[in-house]
């Protein structure tokens, strides 16, 4: 198996080949996705992780085409961002997502152009350790199982500071 960890940073994780802008913490692979298309060959990684990355890119939508293009076909891509209002802060951060944010990128395919992802799931994730934020969570994951877009149009943002969503997709065969 054959996986991509992007924007390793100081995260390099072994099984992985680790991407970077540099080469200043161990990334074996040196690429800059404001240039792209990267010199990755496409169709040749069954899983990509990108974590706190996104948030980063002014062109998002050039970015995860070009995570698509490099995944396999059932190829499983892993994003992780900060949730709303938590993108704004970090002076380098452009935008900020919600999980609706996902939904609308895998369902522009439907379009007139063919569908590459299929959307698997979706949940709040945390670096926080106290007992209110991780019940926060699991409220927010549970309310995403009772309907996806509840999360977003429900609770207001004062409430999810400190949190991460973390979506999955897999790559549709064609």
């Amino acid at each position: 198996m054959k996986r991509l960890n992007i924007g390793a940073g100081k995260r390099i994780l072994k099984g992985y080949d680790n991407l970077d802008i540099h080469k200043r913490f161990g990334a074996n692979i040196i690429a800059d996705l404001t240039k792209l298309p990267t010199k990755i060959k496409s169709n040749c990684y069954d899983e990509v992780l990108a974590e706190n990355i996104l948030e980063h890119m002014h062109d998002t939508l050039k970015v995860m085409d070009e995570f698509v293009r490099i995944l396999k076909k059932e190829g499983v891509l892993i994003i992780q961002v900060p949730y709303s209002d938590n993108a704004w802060d970090s002076m380098d951060h452009t935008r900020e997502f919600l999980i609706t944010t996902f939904l609308d990128y895998v369902e522009q395919f439907d379009l007139g152009t063919p569908k590459k992802l299929d959307f698997l799931s979706a949940k709040f994730v945390t670096r926080q350790t106290s007992s209110w934020v991780r019940l926060k969570v699991s409220i927010y994951n549970l309310l995403i199982k009772i309907h996806l877009k509840i999360i977003d149009y429900t609770f207001l943002r004062f409430f999810s500071k400190g949190l991460s969503i973390r979506v999955k997709f897999k790559k549709i065969k064609k």
